[in-house]
């Protein structure tokens, strides 16, 4: 069984879409299926072409 949402950490990621005219977008999420869940709500029409974590640069 997966834990709540709530227990997990929020990692940042960063969306990009098929349409190369559209910027990539951020969004705070604990994993890969709920970005893809909330974005469906978001961007509906918009098709995901890869997700990466935003890993800060030292």
């Amino acid at each position: 069984m997966k834990p709540a949402p709530a227990t997990l950490p929020l990692l940042s990621f960063r969306v990009h879409f098929n349409d190369p005219a559209i910027a990539p977008f951020d969004i705070d999420a604990c994993d890969t299926a709920e970005v893809r869940d909330r974005m469906k709500t978001l961007r509906p029409d918009q098709t995901i072409n890869k997700l990466k974590i935003v890993r800060e640069k030292r």
